[in-house]
């Protein structure tokens, strides 16, 4: 099940309301997440002019933090940060997106991340976006393939920081190090490590550096700090 929360009018207490209800019919897995007013679209000229409001940060904060009562209250793991899990029930597919593992983009407008068996490149496949185009060349060419680009050491890095961080595993020692072949306490700024850690918002382990629960809540900053 997926749920929004910060549309248009809602207040604190109507997403109390629906994830409880949600908590009544739910199976085992639960995604929430806040809306992204993105631009270009109807609804960004709509806020931009004033025509719609959203929630204030204070209000966000709130939702959120009653997203993380209620859940645990259900029962939920909050494995990721906008994903939540009973009884492990995981996402199999996204957990290795955020551990680095490779997958196919099939289909089209989809992406895929996967290593060159002859050179150990990684590399990020796009395809077609239009479902006709795709088709069509799927027929004439044996896949609708667009475009690829082959990863930088720098970009592997990275982006095993920024999807391990937003993930309570968090980032695998091992993991890194076989994929970029540099340990992760070495690559990241060390001051950050120490600051974070001494805040509560990371906790290392002897296989992982994870973010907290206070940590999941603010990951994109958390990233921003430990990246050098």
């Amino acid at each position: 099940m997926d749920l929004i929360m910060g549309h248009t009018g809602q207040t604190l207490a109507d997403w109390r309301s629906e994830l409880k209800f949600a908590m009544d019919i739910v199976d085992d897995h639960l995604s929430l997440y806040h809306l992204t007013v993105e631009p270009g679209t109807d609804l960004y000229k709509d806020v931009r002019s004033g025509l719609v409001s959203t929630p204030n940060d204070d209000l966000a904060t709130d939702m959120y933090e009653a997203i993380i009562e209620i859940t645990e209250a259900a029962g939920f793991e909050h494995y990721e940060v906008s994903n939540f899990a009973r009884n492990k029930a995981y996402s199999q597919h996204n957990s290795g997106h955020w551990q680095g593992v490779d997958y196919l983009g099939i289909g089209p407008g989809a992406h895929g991340r996967v290593t060159d068996p002859a050179t150990g490149d990684r590399v990020r496949t796009f395809n077609i976006r239009d479902p006709t185009t795709w088709m069509a060349h799927c027929k004439q060419h044996g896949s609708g393939l667009r475009r690829t680009v082959v990863m930088s050491d720098e970009e592997t890095k990275q982006e095993l920081v920024v999807l391990g961080m937003r993930t309570k595993a968090g980032v695998n020692f091992a993991r890194f190090k076989q994929l970029t072949k540099q340990d992760l306490m070495q690559y990241l700024d060390a001051d950050a490590v120490m600051i974070c850690t001494e805040a509560g918002l990371i906790l290392k382990t002897q296989d992982a550096l994870s973010p907290t629960e206070r940590g999941m809540a603010v990951a994109d900053e958390l990233v921003t700090r430990l990246l050098p």
